[in-house]
């Protein structure tokens, strides 16, 4: 199978590809009956963030006869290699093809992956269009938010998931291999799927269309299969859930554990796609939340968790949630609320959230008046805003976050002083409340994208004139030095509303702007507005068809035959309540309103859970409350960093040795103060893509542990590539290795062809093994070796105690280089030899030891 370790020295971000995480999941063939890729068509650390994979991965590879395995957009960089070798886009897992797996199953979250889901199909080597893969290639799939319209990835696709996957996934998968058994065509497999509730077959379906390129009708082309209803999985409670997810090596978005505890938003917000189409609320009980955290910490050796909603403030057991933030309060594991709302936040709720430690806060007003919140139905005003500002900059914080929308429906010139009088005002609240100004105040501004089954779906999309001018009105009127602002781009919003309410034909202008170049398009750095453009006037698209004009109120959406569970009638009724800016109530806090989705069985599911969680005995673990002389104990450790774990970055290593000490349940001891740390420190940041036998850290824990027991305990947490090595129990007086001078030592290996030095361009390069040694005795003779870093002339003249040549034999020159700087090796060798290409064709560097630098010795 391709293995593309080769191509990891090449790329800026290798950490992505190097596979073999904590809790990967590894199956034989011999044991598989079906394989499933679950394909998040974004970078790594976004994908690994995405909640929604980490539970599919869990309930398909529970099975033991099928395989889940991940895939994700490469980054351009590995892309250039992998077209350039001619090597297959392959999962993570296995590194097997794509086009070997039985199910590629595409996570679809936001519109400005669809140019990527591309390019993975095209690097797996499969026909991009639905109609022209026949049964021997895999059946592609896609579900996620985005699946509330698919039409423009209509052509694409086999079939989508409308809803939630907790149980639909299985039955896909258990279809698909009794249909693998039969042997039968392919239309024979997609009328099968199309009975399972919330199954979309796209090709069972036909669109037709008026001159004007709006929708005349959608015609249904199976018997009985004329409307998909949107999947619902009832109750969280006994829904699965992961409780050993991935862990990553390298940073992440959302670096955490994340329980979801609530699905669903009874508020209403007239603009929020999620908050209409994840109806009803489900809880999950206080219970069931605190048996997820015990477990998932356990398996992770994380030290945050997020409660993950979408207004975790409206969760009606707060006591129990509040209990189990006390639980782990003298652990120093945080716990995060990502999404409250303004009003929902009682001071004891905020209090605890500080109590381990705190970051920033955020709030997202949305709007800048009251009236233009009532006509978003947000139910929060201009009071609550300061009150909730006011409780937080009491509690401590001196960073907020606040959210805004511009280019919102009736929005008038006073909606956007608003907005500047808003954050002006809790600017001045911080100083009144606090004596000073917050540190920072970011002020992150969104342009308003009209979405599918919302009532707002009939809206027009302002236009990009009208975004720039509002943008520059407010960064002149909120100039401070303590404001931050964030835009999200309007050129992005603006083909993000193309796609949100296009139709099929919108297909062909992603297919055009892919093949242009279009990729990452929610990637600032990448997204080129040139290729959309261009690709619009190739298919004869007008834009101001899509999301530029308001839409008729009888007018058929792409989306009609896909049912969400939301009347029509609801949501046209509340489109027109908001042109009056009245508000509809939380019908979880009031009656019914009649939105449709309480039918068939489907209701709420509230956990009026009034039962406490226990909360742990603190002696019982040895947990340090207050880093007392009697409960410090230090060890220092040696260990090795090989294989393709050199690729990990210092911070990548530092969080996966500590992960792995949470892991093994050895209590560390953390600083005080504002954000406290582990009492961890290392004796010197490594390159990437180098390895080495030599790295140490020194921990402060609070149980007398034997050194030897430390090890034993630690490595089997740790992967093999990874390892103690070394330990010993040393005193607490001892300087920290973090403020001590080390001398360090490399072994090199320079890759040698029989003519020369791979890629030199020194045109009397040496030849024999004499040679290099007198080449290099010249080299250390120079009064000064000068390069260029950072706009800076650097000596490294000083930096050399010793470079030695070893041996000269068929794998390459072998060099010793001794330094007393953290410097990169590969600079002395860039400078040496002036390589070419061989410095990531087959330069192999390993520190072989660290000294100290008073005593020339080991740090053990």
């Amino acid at each position: 199978m391709p293995d593309c370790a080769s191509f990891l020295p090449q790329v800026n971000k290798p950490a992505r590809y190097i596979n073999r995480e904590i809790n990967a999941i590894y199956k034989k063939d011999s044991q598989v009956k079906l394989r499933f890729a679950l394909i998040f068509p974004d970078a790594y650390e976004i994908g690994m963030s995405h909640l929604g994979l980490h539970i599919l991965y869990h309930i398909l590879n529970f099975r033991k006869d099928i395989a889940a395995e991940r895939a994700y957009a490469p980054w351009p960089d590995m892309e250039k290699l992998l077209r350039a070798h001619k090597r297959p886009l392959c999962s993570l897992e296995s590194q097997r093809p794509l086009k070997e797996f039985d199910i590629l199953g595409f996570t679809l979250p936001y519109e400005m992956c669809y140019t990527n889901v591309l390019n993975i199909l095209d690097l797996a080597g499969l026909p991009l269009k639905a109609g022209e893969r026949s049964k021997d290639f895999p059946l592609v799939i896609g579900g996620g938010s985005a699946v509330h319209n698919p039409e423009p990835l209509a052509d694409f696709f086999d079939f989508f998931l409308l809803g939630d996957g907790e149980e639909a996934i299985l039955e896909i998968a258990d279809l698909y291999s009794k249909w693998k058994d039969s042997r039968t065509d392919k239309t024979s497999l997609l009328n099968s799927l199309s009975d399972i509730e919330g199954g979309y077959v796209p090709s069972l379906f036909r669109p037709e269309y008026k001159e004007s390129g709006q929708i005349s009708a959608i015609t249904p082309l199976y018997t009985g299969y004329n409307q998909v209803k949107r999947r619902i999985a009832a109750d969280l409670d006994q829904a699965a859930y992961p409780t050993a997810p991935i862990v990553p090596y390298t940073g992440i978005v959302h670096d955490r554990i994340n329980i979801e505890i609530a699905r669903g938003c009874a508020q209403g917000c007239r603009f929020c796609q999620a908050g209409m189409t994840y109806r009803p609320v489900r809880e999950r009980s206080p219970k069931r939340i605190a048996k997820l955290i015990e477990d998932t910490l356990a398996n992770t050796g994380y030290d945050e968790v997020s409660f993950s909603s979408l207004s975790s403030g409206d969760y009606s057991c707060w006591g129990g949630l509040l209990d189990i933030m006390k639980k782990y309060e003298s652990q120093k594991i945080s716990i995060s609320l990502p999404s409250l709302r303004a009003g929902t936040l009682s001071s004891e709720i905020i209090q605890q959230i500080k109590k381990v430690r705190k970051t920033g806060f955020t709030m997202a007003p949305e709007a800048g008046t009251d009236r233009l919140r009532a006509v978003l139905n947000k139910g929060i005003t201009h009071q609550d805003i300061m009150d909730t500002a006011a409780k937080v900059f009491k509690a401590g914080w001196s960073t907020l976050k606040l959210y805004f929308m511009i280019g919102l429906p009736t929005e008038t010139k006073d909606d956007l002083q608003g907005i500047v009088d808003i954050v002006n005002e809790i600017n001045q609240l911080a100083k009144k409340v606090c004596g000073r100004y917050p540190k920072k105040i970011n002020i992150g501004i969104s342009h308003f994208v009209p979405k599918p089954n919302t009532p707002f779906q009939w809206c027009a999309q302002e236009s990009l004139e009208s975004f720039a001018a509002k943008k520059d009105w407010l960064i002149k009127r909120l100039k401070r030095r303590n404001f931050h602002f964030k835009w999200q781009h309007p050129l992005v919003s603006s083909i993000e509303g193309l796609l949100a309410r296009g139709n099929r034909r919108m297909g062909q202008v992603i297919l055009s702007a892919w093949r242009k170049g279009a990729k990452f398009d929610s990637w600032l750095d990448q997204f080129n507005y040139s290729y959309w453009q261009d690709a619009l006037a190739d298919c004869g698209i007008d834009a101001q068809n899509y999301a530029a004009r308001k839409h008729c109120s009888d007018e058929i959406f792409p989306w009609e035959h896909l049912y969400c569970r939301l009347d029509r009638d609801f949501l046209f009724t509340e489109y027109q309540k908001a042109q009056k800016a009245e508000l509809t109530p939380n019908c979880m806090q009031d009656k019914c309103i009649k939105c449709g989705v309480c039918t068939d069985g489907i209701k709420p599911q509230i956990k009026n859970d009034t039962a406490t969680v226990s909360v742990i005995n603190e002696d019982s673990v040895g947990i340090n409350k207050n880093n007392s002389p009697a409960n410090r104990f230090r060890l220092r450790a040696k260990f090795s960093k090989t294989g393709r774990l050199r690729f990990l970055s210092h911070l990548d290593v530092n969080r996966t040795i500590i992960r792995a000490i949470n892991r093994a349940g050895i209590p560390i001891n953390y600083s005080k103060g504002f954000n406290p740390h582990p009492k961890i420190s290392f004796a010197g940041a490594l390159a990437v893509g180098t390895a080495s036998i030599a790295e140490y850290f020194d921990l402060e824990i609070s149980i007398p542990l034997e050194a030897e027991c430390f090890k034993e305990r630690l490595n089997k947490h740790l992967p093999a590539e990874m390892q103690i090595l070394e330990a010993k129990n040393i005193p607490i007086g001892i300087s920290s290795l973090a403020k001590t001078s080390h001398y360090f030592v490399y072994q090199i290996s320079v890759p040698i062809e029989t003519d020369g030095l791979k890629g030199t361009i020194n045109q009397n390069e040496p030849k024999t093994f004499n040679e290099h040694k007198t080449y290099i005795k010249e080299f250390m003779a120079l009064p000064q070796i000068i390069i260029e870093q950072n706009n800076k002339q650097i000596d490294l003249k000083p930096l050399i105690v010793r470079l030695k040549a070893i041996d000269l034999n068929e794998y390459g020159l072998s060099l010793e280089l001794i330094l007393n700087s953290q410097i990169k090796p590969q600079k002395i060798i860039q400078k040496l030899y002036q390589p070419g290409s061989f410095m990531q064709a087959g330069l192999k560097i390993k520190r072989a030891a660290i000294w100290n630098k008073d005593e020339k010795c080991g740090l053990l």
